[in-house]
């Protein structure tokens, strides 16, 4: 993944930390962009990522709550970490996550 393209999703977790009222497919579409994928496992969907611990998404109608909202983003941060420091140690090699 581009550093241009981990700025920009940065930007948009910054963004929905501050927006009141964030529904589930706003968060499940930054999960599918920083590459978690659905898997159908669970009472709620859930996001996997390989390496990554599996992370549920509610769909509920509505907006979450924000601690909720709160916790997701900080998942959703933490693999645009994994994913920046897999690219650094990486040297240019293949892209693992797409």
């Amino acid at each position: 993944m581009s550093p241009k393209k981990i700025a920009r999703l940065r930007q948009e977790i910054a963004a929905l930390r501050n927006k009141g009222g964030v529904r589930g497919s706003e968060l499940e579409s930054v999960a599918r962009r920083v590459g978690r994928r659905l898997h159908a496992r669970g009472k709620h969907p859930t996001w996997v990522m390989k390496g990554r611990f599996p992370l549920s998404i509610p769909k509920h109608p509505g907006e979450m709550r924000r601690g909720t909202v709160k916790s997701i983003l900080d998942h959703l941060e933490d693999d645009l970490d994994e994913i920046e420091a897999l690219d650094d140690s990486d040297e240019g090699g293949e892209d693992v996550y797409h």
